[in-house]
């Protein structure tokens, strides 16, 4: 059958236009690429949380905090005694407090020590107090590990000396 020269017939295709597929492909990879853009920039924005600072190990704040007592103590003696004495067990109790301190991870979540209510303290009462602060360092180094564990039995081994020289 031949075309009825009547009817008007499509132009010819131009052979320097792309043609219809050719066109599809290309408008699907661009949409394509731009969603990739955007997924790629949403990412690029997105910044994940910071992780929370780790918590600074109870039993080095435990530490800390009867060190504050033992320095209160000794601070609130109001009997007559032997000051060169209680001047070095407070140096040695002052050393342990910033040994602990030392210790305390770089970045770690803030912790409070609480500061001990000064109170008239005996002789007598400072050994009580020395020789329970000795068992406690020494059942924390028991159940702490590495330096803390360390460093909790030294303290232990001190607070027992002060008890011998302060008896």
């Amino acid at each position: 059958m031949q075309p009825d020269p009547a009817e008007p017939q499509p132009p010819p295709p131009d052979p320097r236009s792309p043609g219809r597929r050719a066109f599809l492909v290309g408008a699907g990879a661009a949409v394509v690429v731009g969603a990739g853009a955007g997924v790629a920039s949403g990412f690029a924005w997105h910044k994940p949380e910071p992780a929370p600072p780790p918590p600074v190990p109870a039993d080095l704040v435990a530490a800390i905090a009867a060190e504050a007592v033992l320095l209160a103590a000794i601070d609130a003696i109001t009997e007559p005694g032997d000051a060169t004495l209680l001047a070095a067990v407070r140096a040695d109790h002052v050393a342990h407090e910033a040994a602990l301190r030392a210790l305390v991870p770089e970045g770690s979540a803030p912790y409070e020590v609480p500061k001990p209510a000064p109170a008239a303290t005996s002789r007598h009462e400072l050994v009580a107090r020395e020789r329970s602060a000795s068992t406690q360092a020494a059942r924390r180094a028991a159940a702490a590990s590495g330096t803390l564990a360390v460093l909790l039995a030294s303290i232990a081994a001190c607070e027992a000396g002060h008890v011998e020289l302060l008896s």
